[in-house]
């Protein structure tokens, strides 16, 4: 018997003879048409019945592709055919072993069989299980503002747009190395522009070639999220923006090695807010878009714009109608010690002249919202152009000066002579500055007795004579630059309600905070101002609704004690029971009284 099967890669054949002796399976490997081909040998002397392949051993579909032949001979004319030569050298044993070994191999080509089939029948279970199915549906914008779907895990992106429905195809049909065929249809956004809903229809019923890949969705959606951001806040560094965007999403390595470098990062966000901006202005003669000066409730933000000085400076002031009545109309409360700004000026320089046209563009303002701007009180650093201003457009009105920028103004001259150290470290240096401090505590008919008095003390003061060059320039400064008779209005704290300027300070600060970085671009300072006309808006009418802003009540009665104690001394004084030195030692003891901790 003989039987030849060939299958893609592998020819068997055996002969079978009436010789009783056999010999050893031989393998021979040729290669036939660029294919490797191994044929099996084996030679067995049996008359037994011939070997039976069942069907689903050998299928016929595999046998017509690979042209398999099956020839069957008899026992009969085999055995004539056989040389008596070849039956004298087989015996039962070897007869046995050949049979097995025949066995072994069709029994392993048959699996060979089955594992090829059980592969494809996987493979196929594989692309269904790449079909597209209808699952949640979820949309972002692209870099390029279009819309782009996520769903099971594939992304489509859109390539028609129908009467009632969209045709999108999968994002790796780009691909010019086996490019995805797979499509879905759905329907028109259902909802609005900014936030789309789009419902799945059907599909073209050809599977993916590629398995889901929810990391690169991940990575867009990064992208998405980062040009929504940097688009709304325009003053917020880049850097910040992407670092808290990755930290809030949790990304994984993976998907944070998918993401482009921090550098292209940052130019996507500064190319995003330059599409929603105007460009940069080139000289101060600019025009100012709608969009920044109005405010979020649509009303005018702009109410003074000005250029002067043959069109090399302007004067901006941005305020709304709301803000200009409460600015005619409210005063500081003394229990919250708290304010809110009502108006922002934008000034080229701080000259006497700048701040007159401020003021008298604010009283126009309010005559024709037929009101009357006239405050009760300044409370302003010391610059000379705002005092000569005030007193000007303001005559009578009471102006003050701000008790903290006159302590740091003191402190910065200390240290400019070389004995802000000493004053750290010297018990007698730092009583005598402290007194020199207190002076603008007392009345008024009593500051220039006191700075006499402190003029000849330290002449006397064995202590102090190994400073006497830097205290004499210390004395004169402090003479020459505060006991002035025009600075007497200013500096006179004894009897005042309040001291400090300190929200206005504190604004300030928290204003820099808001910015993020210490140099906005002018486009990005208008919508920053705008954001904080809305913020003081909703400050106010939630105090209206019976929602007023809690007391700081540790920070009310520390202040309201200071005050209690330097009337007190005052009244001392007035009534002969201390002397002027003892009343500049103990309205010394309350100046500093937060600092004196850190002392060496």
């Amino acid at each position: 018997m003989s039987i030849i099967t060939r299958s893609k890669s592998i020819a068997l054949t055996e002969k079978v003879t009436s010789s009783p002796a056999s010999t050893p399976i031989k393998y021979n490997h040729t290669k036939t048409r660029g294919r490797a081909q191994s044929r099996l040998t084996t030679y067995r002397s049996v008359s037994p019945s011939p070997i039976n392949l069942q069907h689903n051993q050998l299928k016929p579909t595999t046998l017509k592709r690979s042209k398999t032949a099956v020839r069957t001979c008899s026992n009969s004319s085999s055995s004539s055919s056989s040389s008596p030569q070849s039956m004298s050298r087989s015996s039962s044993s070897s007869s046995t072993t050949s049979t097995d070994s025949i066995s072994s191999d069709f029994n392993n080509l048959c699996l060979n069989n089955i594992y090829t089939s059980s592969t494809s029948i996987s493979s196929s279970s594989t692309e269904i299980n790449h079909q597209p199915l209808p699952s949640a549906i979820a949309v972002i914008k692209s870099i390029r503002s279009k819309d782009q779907l996520f769903m099971g895990g594939y992304t489509y992106q859109i390539k028609d747009i129908w009467k009632h429905e969209i045709r999108w195809t999968c994002k790796e049909r780009r691909k010019k190395k086996s490019p995805c065929r797979t499509a879905i249809n759905t329907t028109k956004n259902s909802a609005t522009e900014q936030n789309p809903h789009y419902s799945f229809v059907r599909s073209n019923s050809v599977p993916h070639n590629h398995p889901p890949d929810e990391d690169s969705q991940v990575v867009l959606t990064f992208k998405s999220k980062l040009k929504e951001i940097g688009q709304v806040n325009r003053s917020a560094p880049p850097a910040k923006i992407y670092n808290k965007l990755a930290t809030d999403m949790k990304l994984s390595d993976k998907q944070m090695g998918l993401l482009t470098r921090s550098e292209v990062l940052r130019q996507t966000i500064y190319n995003i807010r330059l599409k929603t901006t105007p460009p940069f202005p080139r000289d101060i003669t600019f025009d100012i878009p709608p969009q920044f000066i109005t405010t979020s409730a649509d009303k005018n933000f702009l109410l003074y714009d000005h250029l002067y000085s043959k069109n090399t400076k302007r004067i901006l002031i941005f305020t709304s109608e709301f803000l200009m009545r409460k600015m005619c109309s409210s005063t500081i409360d003394e229990a919250t010690h708290s304010a809110q700004p009502v108006a922002w000026i934008l000034l080229c320089d701080k000259y006497a002249q700048t701040y007159i046209l401020v003021f008298k563009a604010m009283k126009k303002a309010a005559s024709s919202l037929k009101l009357e701007l006239k405050p009760e009180r300044f409370i302003t650093d010391f610059e000379s152009g705002i005092i000569t201003a005030v007193r000007k457009e303001f005559n009578g009105v009471i102006h003050q000066g701000c008790f903290f920028l006159f302590l740091q103004r003191v402190n910065k001259t200390l240290e400019s002579y070389g004995l802000w150290k000493y004053y750290k470290n010297n018990n007698s240096l730092h009583l005598y500055v402290k007194k020199l401090m207190a002076i603008v505590l007392l009345k008024a008919n009593y500051m220039d007795n006191a700075y006499q008095l402190l003029c000849d003390e330290y002449r006397q003061m064995k202590k102090l004579k190994m400073y006497t060059n830097q205290m004499k320039r210390f004395i004169c400064y402090y003479g020459r630059q505060w006991m002035r008779p025009s600075m007497r209005t200013m500096l006179t704290f004894h009897h005042a309600q309040f001291r400090t300027n300190n929200w206005n300070e504190s604004y300030n600060s928290v204003f820099k905070c808001r910015a993020e970085k210490p140099h906005l671009s002018v486009w990005a300072m208008l919508d920053l101002l705008i954001t904080e006309e809305t913020s003081v808006r909703l400050s106010h009418h939630q105090s209206a609704a019976g929602k007023p802003k809690k007391i700081r009540r540790k920070c009310y009665d520390s202040t309201k004690s200071i005050g209690d104690q330097i009337d007190d001394i005052n009244i001392k004084l007035d009534n002969d029971k201390i002397t002027l030195n003892s009343a500049l030692t103990s309205l010394g003891g309350l100046i500093g009284i937060k600092y004196d901790m850190y002392r060496i």
